[in-house]
């Protein structure tokens, strides 16, 4: 899902009613700044790494990152994971 943490709990739910298979999770944690034009992230990359490992379970196997995600969130979510 390319979506906020906040905002895939109720989307993946409905998602897991209806699809038994794997599936890949990638979410967004960019906020845009129109005034200054420069992306912010939203989450540390600690705060990152927990927030996916609540959405790990047997049908979640492969974690992404999409707008904000940088290459330090991803490693360390491998770290804690």
């Amino acid at each position: 899902m390319h979506t906020w943490f906040q905002d895939s709990s109720g989307g993946l739910k409905i998602i897991k009613d209806h699809w038994k298979g794997p599936m890949m999770y990638y979410p967004e944690i960019h906020k845009f700044d129109t005034s200054t034009h420069e992306a912010i992230a939203m989450s540390t990359e600690d705060e990152f790494a927990n927030s996916c490992l609540e959405f790990i379970d047997d049908q979640i196997q492969i974690i992404g990152g999409c707008c904000g995600v940088s290459d330090t969130h991803l490693k360390k979510l491998i770290e804690k994971f």
